[in-house]
């Protein structure tokens, strides 16, 4: 181990990645694993689906699948519909364009019930397919919660989890935990490597995203109260940004974690914990960064007139987006208002605009994750190629594990998750990164 942390300063920036950028040869370990499975045709045969964002970045992961065996006409793409991007399916020109499954979400409806009734009708297309083996690689547990609603079963069928939300979902509901030890499923997520290295860099991102959206508000940040949802690595960053660079007070800058070791490290940052029995103090900005749905509809108590919420979390529930608009919407006679008649329904993007008993509320990019705003198109692919190694690395340990009928949530092979993190690190140290021994 070369380095514990990756430390960098708040105001770091790096030139996020043009939609049109594909530029492969930033990703030198990827071309090593594929060297190294050259003559194994590890998934050779094998029919996959991503439930994936579509940034350039991802390009190469696609080519390296192909590179390993799938053929392009078996590759089908449901997008995430805020990071949906036409120019990346264009780009993949080898993919049948029917392959593509294209969103034409209403920002207003559910967002969870409208990606799983997208997910449930191919799903139907599959189980008439009946493809010999099925890879999925997932961003939330959409397809073992798609399974979870038919009585028939996909046979053969493997999935990589890239995000701690999916894993989540998971251990929270019964039906998926049982469902999830018939079937292999690799656990990216919480591998280390993918917390350790990916996280410096997604922070980045969303810290430059909220500058931008904060540059269009006026206010004095200095006397504004923040509230931090989760401290963990995302947390933590986001809660140091914020603080040294939009100027948010330490002394207005409250954090929420239900890990006490979290608080306690808030805690020695001098940041005040969240006491939810303490109604007098109100926060202008609310910054959700759990993975879960940390900021129920009830809690809108605890914010002053034009409150700003913000999620860093993948998906649409960490602020109950979903729980504002069903109340606003279930009646016209109270004092419960969505504000539609300027919104764009079709524009993701959009600010959402909530008057709960004459208070304001805003959700910024429509309360979905604020780094992917449709502005910054995505991460380098020199810092994202450890997530783009993993997800293939999974892929060929799901497949090894179907073939050996190993089943349940299987952490990424640890020897590979630990020569990647030294890899990875003596790289950028190599490049002039620099690093501290703190926690970000």
């Amino acid at each position: 181990m070369i380095l514990k942390n990756i430390h960098f300063e708040p105001e770091t920036e790096f030139d996020f990645i043009s939609e049109k950028s594909r530029d492969s040869d930033d990703m030198p370990m990827v071309k090593e694993l594929l060297a190294e499975n050259e003559h194994t045709s590890a998934l050779k045969g094998v029919t996959v689906l991503l439930i994936q964002h579509q940034f350039s970045n991802q390009l190469p992961l696609v080519e390296s699948l192909n590179a390993l065996g799938v053929e392009y006409k078996d590759i089908y793409w449901l997008d995430i519909p805020y990071t949906s991007s036409d120019y990346v399916r264009k780009s993949l020109k080898s993919i049948p364009i029917e392959n593509f499954f294209i969103h034409k979400y209403d920002v207003t409806k559910p967002y969870a019930t409208y990606q799983r009734t997208r997910i449930q009708e191919l799903y139907i297309e599959l189980l008439e397919m009946k493809p010999n083996k099925l890879l999925v690689l997932d961003d939330g547990a959409y397809f073992l919660e798609t399974i979870a609603t038919f009585k028939e079963k996909l046979l053969n069928i493997c999935i990589v989890e890239q995000t701690s939300r999916g894993i989540f979902k998971i251990e929270e509901n019964s039906t998926l935990k049982l469902l999830s030890t018939e079937i292999p499923i690799i656990n990216v997520a919480q591998s280390k490597p993918k917390i350790e290295l990916e996280a410096p860099f997604v922070g980045i991102a969303i810290n430059s995203s909220l500058r931008n959206a904060l540059k269009k508000i006026k206010g004095d940040f200095q006397s504004w109260n923040c509230l931090i949802l989760g401290y963990g690595a995302i947390g933590r960053n986001v809660a140091r940004f914020i603080n040294e660079s939009i100027g948010i007070r330490t002394e207005n800058t409250y954090v929420f974690d239900i890990n006490p070791k979290n608080l306690k490290k808030a805690i020695n940052v001098q940041f005040k914990i969240w006491d939810k029995n303490d109604f007098k103090t109100k926060f202008n900005l609310v910054i959700g960064c759990t993975g879960k749905s940390s900021f129920k509809i009830g809690d809108a108590v605890y914010l002053e007139d034009n409150a700003i919420l913000v999620s860093a979390s993948s998906g649409a529930s960490e602020l109950s987006r979903q729980e504002f608009i069903e109340l606003a919407d279930s009646s016209d006679v109270d004092d419960i208002v969505f504000e539609k008649s300027k919104l764009n329904v079709k524009e993701i993007h959009s600010t959402l605009i909530f008057n709960i008993l004459g208070k304001k509320i805003n959700f910024l990019n429509g309360g979905f994750p604020i780094n992917f705003d449709g502005i910054n198109k995505g991460i380098p692919n020199k810092f994202i190629e450890p997530t783009i190694l993993m997800m293939l690395k999974g892929s060929i340990q799901a497949i090894d594990a179907l073939k050996n009928n190993k089943k349940g949530i299987l952490p990424l092979d640890s020897n590979f998750a630990e020569r990647l993190r030294f890899s990875f690190l003596k790289k950028l140290k190599e490049e002039g990164y620099s690093f501290g021994n703190q926690d970000i």
